[in-house]
């Protein structure tokens, strides 16, 4: 059952319409500048590691949930809102038999920068979230009520289709991102706990640190004092991707990074650890679905 913030004929309408998409964790691509599902599951989804190049705003509503940001680990509670920049990876852990209800909200940068002010507040605010890690906020009292209440006047506009939508969602969504830079400003960092002892997070957060060198399950079993038979087992545990998988798609994100401020494909495959450009071309094809050229192609539209 779905709590009572919404009515659950809505919520099946949202799901069904996420099922339409094309279905693809590391490369979601935005239709609109902005999109806001209200998920309420029974059933727990799939849901690996994977990144988008937007901004996902999360707010939690229900069950027994742990979200993963990359080397980061939050045990949620009703009412936390996770900002998660693009890029990064990320999933939850859910507990089975428990119901799982939240509502996320996607908004594309340039979308941002659109509802900035002269000082750049909303983009400037956000970066130092990223790079602070401060990604966590916790709502209670009046800050709950004024959040879900925002969330659930874009989710009602949206649906109605009328005039001037975009007007009216954007300015919401204003004021959204102001209560909320406003709520991380005056909390306290909260400290960042790990589901279990698992030294996984330090591992990634040693792959992130090293992706223009060699990464090998050799060097980073022996830079953790484990076996690499051990390595793959638990981060596979953990993330419920491969090792491989995890650095290659991490890379291509630097990769694509690197590309959209102006560097030339061969600088940014080797800037990113690969040691040819033919491996790099299959491996971007791959995880983007296009090649490099196509995907500068692709920024140039957006902008």
């Amino acid at each position: 059952m779905c709590l009572k913030h919404c009515k659950c004929c809505y919520i099946i309408i949202l799901v069904i319409n996420m099922k339409s998409k094309k279905e693809n964790y590391f490369e979601n691509i935005l239709e609109k500048n902005y999109e806001i599902y209200h998920y309420c599951h029974d059933v727990l989804p799939l849901c690996d590691f994977h990144n988008h190049e937007f901004y996902e705003i999360y707010f939690f509503i229900d069950g027994t949930v742990a979200y993963c940001i990359e080397e980061m680990t939050f045990d949620l509670m009703t009412g936390d809102v996770l900002i998660i920049p693009p890029s990064k990876m990320h999933m939850p852990i859910v507990s089975e038999g428990v119901n799982y209800e939240r509502i996320v909200l996607w908004l594309r940068r340039s979308f941002i920068e659109s509802l900035d002010d002269e000082n750049h507040t909303f983009s400037n605010g956000l970066k130092e979230l990223r790079d602070k890690g401060n990604l966590l906020m916790k709502l209670k009292g009046k800050d709950y009520s004024k959040i879900i209440n925002l969330l659930s006047d874009i989710e009602k506009e949206i649906s109605l289709h009328e005039e001037n939508e975009s007007l009216v969602v954007a300015s919401y969504i204003t004021i959204l991102l102001a209560n909320l830079l406003r709520i991380s400003k005056l909390q306290v960092k909260e400290e960042k706990t790990v589901v279990n002892q698992s030294i996984v997070p330090s591992i990634i957060e040693y792959i992130n640190l090293h992706l223009a060198e060699k990464l090998t399950s050799e060097n980073i079993a022996e830079k953790f004092f484990i076996s690499k038979y051990h390595l793959h087992h638990i981060f596979k545990e953990y993330t419920n991707v491969s090792l491989y998988d995890y650095i290659l798609s991490k890379r291509i994100i630097y990769a694509k990074s690197l590309i959209r401020h102006g560097h030339n494909f061969t600088d940014a495959c080797f800037t990113c650890g690969f040691k040819d450009y033919s491996s790099f071309y299959k491996a971007f094809l791959t995880k983007t679905g296009m090649s490099p050229r196509e995907f500068k192609k692709s920024i140039k539209k957006t902008m």
